[in-house]
């Protein structure tokens, strides 16, 4: 039987395998009701991309994603709205 803390560790591995930095992704397993939620906060889509994209290697297992991409001031001017000059 699989306990929490060893569950967390397995899904941190992976994720960090895959090169998501470390310290974005919070991890909490429970076991005993084959679940896992990854949460975090990461600084774009594509690092988010692969952290959900992270496959873990247990059959049964729900993983719950609640990791948000935190957009910095210059994410935003790039995308806002500018008048064309006529």
């Amino acid at each position: 039987m699989i306990h929490d803390l060893e569950l967390e560790r397995h899904i941190r591995t992976k994720i960090e395998s895959e090169g998501v930095l470390k310290a974005t992704i919070d991890v909490t397993a429970q076991a005993a009701k084959n679940e896992a939620i990854r949460s975090g906060v990461v600084a774009s889509e594509a690092v988010r991309d692969r952290a959900i994209e992270s496959k873990v290697a247990h059959s049964v297992l729900a993983i719950n994603d609640r990791i948000a991409v935190k957009r910095t001031a210059n994410d935003r001017s790039k995308h806002a709205w500018k008048p064309i000059g006529l």
